[in-house]
């Protein structure tokens, strides 16, 4: 699924979600909430994890890393991409559920989660787009399939 950005910017664009875990912007999601107890690692373990990778090659670690961690994206290349004109201050994303506003401000500074534990998002997908103030990643805005700038 693709969402478009549409409205009053010089170039529209299509955003192509499930290409951005081949992209080198995107950024590892590490969620550490304070009240979370130190997971204990044992001794053993703990002297293994500081050895290096000697059977995988750095291919295969990559690998599996893209298959188990998170994924966001920031939006700000892709809206300063479109070129918004002066004059435009809003941002209205069309959602399954209805429109939200927000300020073209925010919207750039927003994040987009694509792939949650190496799987792209489907279930109110394709991304969950979440504010530069909700650092917890705690109160998405999902289902976009449309980002109107007027």
């Amino acid at each position: 699924m693709v969402i478009t950005i549409t409205g009053n910017i010089q170039y529209s664009i299509t955003l192509d979600p499930s290409v951005w875990i081949f992209d080198d912007r995107k950024i590892t999601l590490h969620l550490n909430k304070v009240n979370q107890e130190k997971e204990h690692i044992p001794f053993t373990e703990l002297r293994q994890l500081q050895k290096p990778p000697v059977t995988n090659s750095v291919q295969q670690t990559k690998r599996l890393e893209l298959l188990s961690n998170s994924y966001y994206m920031p939006l700000e290349a892709f809206i300063l991409r479109t070129e918004p004109k002066n004059d435009a201050k809003t941002a209205i994303l069309s959602t399954s559920m209805g429109e939200e506003n927000m300020p073209l401000r925010e919207l750039i500074n927003s994040n987009a989660l694509f792939s949650q534990k190496g799987k792209p998002i489907t279930t109110e997908g394709p991304i969950y787009l979440f504010r530069e103030s909700d650092v917890d990643f705690e109160h998405p805005i999902k289902g976009i399939h449309n980002i109107h700038i007027v």
